[in-house]
C-alpha cells in the first residue's frame, strides 16, 4: 500500500500469484490466482485471502474465492454470466470469527465475539437476486458502543429467501439472563429496499448499561420492558412502541449546553492535511440526530414510556458546576415523531424521591425533593415545565434570628435560643427545565412549632422580604447558622472549643471500641457509640456527651437472637436510664419460626427519655414480622414455586453422588 495514500486504504498484507490476459487484441481471456497473505483491515487480521478469477468459458466468469485463518473459513464459489446478468453462487461459511467484524463497525462497536456459520445460495440477477438460506450465530455477543450492555445470542438463527430476511424468535441475551425476543420479516425483492414487518418483546432487559467514557450525553443502566411493533417501509418506517423503565434503572442523562467552557478542548490550533481524503467511517453522533429533525423526516413514531416508582433517573443540569437533579417516580408520556420529522414528547413525571445536588463556589448542598412535585412536557423534548419542592434540614440556634423580638426576657429564657433546633430550607424550582426560576422558604417542622412560636412568627415576615429570605438562606447553607445585622458576630455563640475536640476525638474512640470488641468477645456482637454537643434546654451553657452501649447474641442456630442496650448521659442533663440497673434499657428478642427466616416474632422493650415530658417512656409490644423478596407485587400472594422443591431433590442428587465418588476413591 506504500503506492497509494494508506490512511485511505486502511490495509495492509503481503500478495503473491499470477494474473494472465491472452488474446489482448482479438478475444480477450483472463486468469488470475492472487493469494494475499495476512490481510488486515485497520491493524485487525483477516486471514490469508485466495482469489481465483477466470473467464475462460464465454461471456461466463468463473470465480472462487475464500478466506482461512484467523478462526475464519469462508469460501464463495460460482459463476457470473456476463450476457445475461445471471448468478449461480454458493457461499459456504464454515467459520466466521466475529471478532473480525469490528473494524467495519465504524466505532458503533465495543465488543463482539463468538462465530458465525451458513450456508446460503445466490442466484439472479443483481438487480434482482434470488437468495436462499439461513446463518447461525454460535456462542456469540456483541457490545454497541453506544448502549454499553452485552447481548448474547447463544443460538440464534436467520434464514434469508427471495422474499427477505425472517427473524423466527431471534432472542437476545443480557448480562443477568433476561431476554429481548425478535420475531417478523425485513421483506424486500432486491435487497436494497425494505419493508417492516417485525416485532420486538423484551421483560426486564438490560437495553443500557454503559459508562460517561462510552457517550457522554446519556450513561448508566438502563432495564425495559418493551413491546415495539416496526412496520412501513425504509422511505417512512412505522414505529408503535410501550416501554416502561424498571425498577434497576440508573440512568443519566446530560442537557445541552452552549457554554463554551463545558466544551472539551482538543488543542487551539488543529492541524489537517488539505490533500488527504475524508475518512469515510465516523463514529456517529447521536446526539445530532436528535437535534436535527429532518435526519426523523418521514418516520412515524408513536410510544407510550412509563417508569418504575423505583427507576433512578439523573438530569445533570450544568455538568460545569455539578447541578444535577436525581429523580424518582411514576411517569406516563407519549412519544411521537410525524412525517415532518417533528419530535414530539407530552405527558408527567410525578415525582416521589430525589435530590437536587445545589452547587455555587465552592459550596454543595443537596435538597431531597418533596413528593408532589412534577415535570410535565407538552411538546418539544427540550422545554418541559418544572415545579419541583426540594427540602435541606439543618439545625441551627435561632437567637440571632429573633433577638430583636426578646427584648425584656431573663437571661436564662434568652440562653434557651442558643439551642440548635430543627430548621427546614425549601428550595422551590419552577419554569422551564433548563432556565428554572428558583427561589428559597424557611420553616420549621410541623412538630416544632408549637414549641417556637416566636421564631415560626418571624420566619413567616421574612417571607414577605425576599433580599432578607435570601441572606437568612444562605447564611444556613454556609454558616449552619442565621445572621443579625452583623454578619460576622453571632448572639447565638459557637460550638465551644472542647466539645469540638470531644466531636472528633468521640468518632475515632467509638470506631476503636468497636474494633477491640470484635477481636476479643466471640459469639458477641457489641457495638459503641459516643456523641457530644452543646446543650442549652436547661437555660445555661452544658456540655452533653451521651455513651450508646448496644450487646446481640445468636443462640440455638441463630433461631433466637437478643438484643440489649441503652444510651448513658456520660456528661451533661442526667437521664434515669443512666443507673446501671437499667443497663438492659432496650431489648429485643427475635425469633425465626421459619427456618429461612421468612416468618418472625419480636418482642421489644424501649426505654427512652422524652425532653418534650421531661420524663421517661417505656415502650413495649410484640410484632410479627413477614420477610419477602419478589420481583412482582403479585408473588406476594402466590404460593412457592415448585423449583424449590426440584432443587431440593437435585441436591440430595448431588450429596449422593458426592459420596460415591468418595467411596470409590
Amino acid at each position: 500500500t506504500d503506492f497509494a495514500v494508506q490512511d485511505s486504504l486502511l490495509a495492509d498484507g503481503i500478495i503473491t500469484g499470477n494474473a494472465v490476459i491472452k488474446n489482448v487484441t482479438t478475444n480477450p481471456v483472463f486468469t488470475s490466482d492472487i493469494q494475499v497473505q495476512d490481510l488486515s483491515y485497520k491493524k485487525d487480521t483477516l486471514g490469508n485471502l485466495s482469489v481465483k478469477v477466470d473467464n475462460e468459458t464465454e461471456d461466463t466468469f468463473n470465480a472462487s474465492v475464500k478466506i482461512e485463518g484467523n478462526g475464519n473459513n469462508i469460501k464463495l464459489d460460482g459463476k457470473y454470466y456476463t450476457g445475461e446478468g445471471k448468478m449461480d453462487m454458493k457461499l459456504n461459511i464454515a467459520s466466521l470469527n466475529l471478532a473480525t467484524v469490528t473494524p467495519f463497525a465504524a466505532g458503533q462497536l465495543k465488543g463482539v465475539g463468538g462465530n458465525l456459520k451458513g450456508d446460503i445460495a445466490i442466484a439472479g440477477t443483481v438487480d434482482k437476486p434470488a437468495v436462499n438460506g439461513a446463518v447461525h450465530f454460535e456462542n456469540a455477543y456483541v457490545v454497541p458502543t453506544l448502549l454499553g450492555s452485552r447481548f448474547t445470542l447463544p443460538d440464534e438463527k436467520i434464514n434469508v429467501s427471495e422474499k427477505g430476511i425472517n427473524f423466527d424468535h431471534f432472542t437476545l441475551v443480557d448480562s443477568a439472563g433476561n431476554k429481548a425476543i425478535i420475531n417478523g420479516d425485513l421483506l424486500t425483492n432486491d435487497f436494497k429496499n425494505y419493508k417492516f414487518s417485525v416485532d420486538l418483546n423484551a421483560d426486564n432487559f438490560s437495553f443500557i448499561n454503559s459508562n460517561k467514557a462510552d457517550n457522554a450525553s446519556f450513561y448508566g443502566k438502563l432495564n425495559i420492558d418493551a413491546k415495539v411493533k416496526l412496520r412501513g417501509d425504509m422511505q417512512a418506517p412505522s414505529i408503535d412502541a410501550n416501554i416502561k423503565a424498571n425498577k434497576s434503572t440508573d440512568f443519566t442523562f446530560v442537557l445541552p449546553s452552549n457554554d463554551p467552557e463545558v466544551l472539551s478542548r482538543e488543542g487551539v490550533v488543529k492541524f489537517i492535511d488539505p490533500h488527504a481524503p475524508e475518512d469515510s467511517i465516523k463514529k456517529i453522533d447521536f446526539t445530532d440526530t436528535l437535534i436535527n429533525t429532518a435526519a426523523l423526516a418521514g418516520m412515524n413514531l408513536s410510544a407510550i414510556i412509563e417508569t418504575d416508582t423505583a427507576a433512578l433517573f439523573t438530569l445533570v443540569i450544568d455538568e460545569r458546576s455539578g447541578d444535577a437533579l436525581t429523580l424518582k417516580g411514576q411517569a406516563n408520556l407519549a412519544a411521537g415523531v410525524d412525517e415532518s420529522g417533528k419530535l414530539n414528547l407530552t405527558g408527567s413525571y410525578e415525582l416521589q424521591k430525589g435530590s437536587y445536588q445545589l452547587s455555587f463556589n465552592f459550596l454543595k448542598r443537596k435538597f431531597d425533593i418533596q413528593k408532589g412535585s412534577v415535570i410535565i412536557w407538552t411538546g418539544d423534548p427540550t422545554s418541559a415545565t418544572v415545579d419541583i419542592t426540594a427540602l435541606y434540614e439543618i439545625k441551627a440556634p435561632p437567637l440571632d434570628l429573633v433577638e430583636a423580638q426578646l427584648a425584656g426576657i431573663s437571661a436564662t429564657e434568652l440562653n434557651k435560643y442558643k439551642q440548635r433546633i430543627p430548621i427546614q430550607v425549601f428550595l422551590k424550582m419552577k419554569g422551564e427545565l433548563l432556565k428554572p426560576q428558583i427561589t428559597f422558604q424557611i420553616a420549621l417542622p410541623p412538630n416544632q412549632i408549637t414549641k417556637w412560636p416566636v421564631v415560626d412568627a418571624k420566619l413567616q415576615q421574612l417571607r414577605n422580604d425576599e433580599s432578607e429570605l435570601n441572606k437568612q438562606v444562605f447564611a444556613l447553607l454556609l454558616l449552619n447558622r442565621f445572621v443579625g445585622e452583623n454578619i460576622i458576630q453571632s448572639a447565638a455563640g459557637i460550638t465551644s472549643t472542647s466539645t469540638l475536640i470531644r466531636q472528633s476525638v468521640s468518632s475515632i474512640l467509638a470506631d476503636q471500641l468497636n474494633k477491640i470488641a470484635g477481636s476479643l468477645i466471640k459469639g458477641v456482637d457489641v457495638n459503641f457509640g459516643i456523641n457530644s454537643e452543646d446543650d442549652y434546654t436547661t437555660g445555661t451553657e452544658q456540655t452533653k456527651t451521651d455513651l450508646t452501649v448496644g450487646v446481640s447474641k445468636s443462640l440455638l442456630n441463630d433461631r433466637i437472637k437478643v438484643t440489649v442496650g441503652s444510651n448513658f448521659a456520660l456528661e451533661g442533663t442526667s437521664n434515669t436510664n443512666q443507673a446501671a440497673s437499667t443497663i438492659a434499657g432496650d431489648v429485643a428478642v427475635d425469633y425465626q419460626l421459619s427456618k429461612d427466616g421468612r416468618y418472625m416474632l419480636r418482642a421489644y422493650r424501649k426505654n427512652n427519655y422524652e425532653g418534650v415530658v421531661e420524663g421517661q417512656v417505656i415502650e413495649s409490644g410484640l410484632t410479627f414480622v413477614f420477610t419477602l423478596d419478589y420481583d412482582h407485587f403479585k408473588e406476594l400472594f402466590q404460593k412457592k414455586d415448585k423449583t424449590v422443591k426440584q432443587q431440593k431433590k437435585e441436591d440430595r442428587k448431588e450429596k449422593k453422588q458426592e459420596k460415591k465418588e468418595a467411596a470409590n476413591n
